[in-house]
This record gives C-alpha cells, structure tokens and sequence, in this order.
C-alpha cells in the first residue's frame, strides 16, 4: 500500500469511488478474501503517468474473473504513487 498516494481513488466501474488510501485498502481486502489460485496477465502498459494492465483470475473456488485495471500516478518518475485506479470486472463464471 506504500505506492498508492494519500488521496487515492479506486473505482470499479458501476459501483460508488472509493476515496483516500485507507479506504481503498479496506476494499482491497475484502476483494481478495476469496483465494486466488491462478493469475493470467495478458497486457501491461505504461505510457508517462498512465499504466494499464488486463487479465483473468482463476479462484479456489472456480470463480473466473476478467479485469482490465487503469492507473494514473502522481508523475511520470519511480517514485510516483498511484493517484488514481479504475478497475473494469466482468464474471466468466
């Protein structure tokens, strides 16, 4: 959680933003209560202050989920903290 920046914001498209670093992570764990058993990443951009990254999860469970994630950083530099995340989530199961 040390590279997200104090004011983040997380949305995951058709739900309500989350707001501020401790938020956000409370909903990071309770997102990944469910073990996830295989990651399958497809892309991984990075383009000045935007990255970008899409693929499936595989859950102990047999949930298969697809994801695109969206980052915007503070900077352009190593040292930028993530500003900002949207994250796009459909069920494949």
């Amino acid at each position: 959680m040390e590279s997200m920046a104090e004011q983040v914001t997380w949305t995951i498209v058709g739900h309500k933003p989350i707001k501020g670093k401790g938020r956000v992570e409370e909903a990071m764990k309770q997102v990944s209560k469910d073990n996830v058993t295989e990651i399958e990443l497809k892309n991984i951009i990075t383009h000045g202050k935007t990255g970008a990254v899409d693929g499936t999860l595989l859950y102990e469970n047999g949930k298969v989920l697809s994801f695109c994630n969206i980052f915007n950083f503070t900077g352009a530099g190593k040292n930028s903290k993530i500003n900002e995340i949207a994250s796009y989530v459909i069920s494949l199961s």
